[in-house]
């Protein structure tokens, strides 16, 4: 199971990726890790 994490925006996404899952492969709107989905709200 893997755990869902959101941020505010896309760049503080990626820090908190760098942290908890450094090897996360971006997919356009969210990265996703082997333990760890990290995504943030889309613009409109």
């Amino acid at each position: 199971m893997k755990t869902l994490v959101i941020a505010e925006k896309p760049d503080m996404g990626r820090n908190i990726a760098a942290v908890i899952e450094p090897k996360a492969v971006n997919k356009r709107s969210f990265l996703e890790g082997d333990n760890y989905i990290i995504t943030w709200p889309s613009a409109i």
